[in-house]
């Protein structure tokens, strides 16, 4: 995991959860238009608690978006074994 993301692909992301830009802006606890700056690249990177407000958001809501439409790594191996099996067992086409 020794990706970064930048901060306006996290805002991207929050959008992508169902966020708003007000309500990114209204659980970090800036303006909205400080949200929007970031997001365009007018503004590099959030300040102080800021930043940590919206690391903490972004990990919270997307990691948990990305972890339930993620399948198990059971469930990739039962679809990719079903057809085989399948066909082992005369069933498959």
């Amino acid at each position: 995991m020794g990706m970064t993301t930048s901060w306006p692909q996290r805002i991207l992301e929050l959008e992508q959860t169902g966020l708003s830009l007000t309500q990114i802006a209204a659980r970090v606890g800036v303006a909205k238009s400080t949200i929007s700056e970031i997001k365009s690249g007018a503004t590099r990177a959030p300040n102080g608690d800021a930043a940590v407000a919206l690391y903490k958001l972004h990990k919270r809501r997307c990691q948990v978006q990305s972890a339930s439409r993620r399948p198990s790594a059971v469930e990739g191996e039962a679809a990719e074994a079903t057809p085989a099996l399948l066909k082992a067992a005369g069933q498959g086409r």
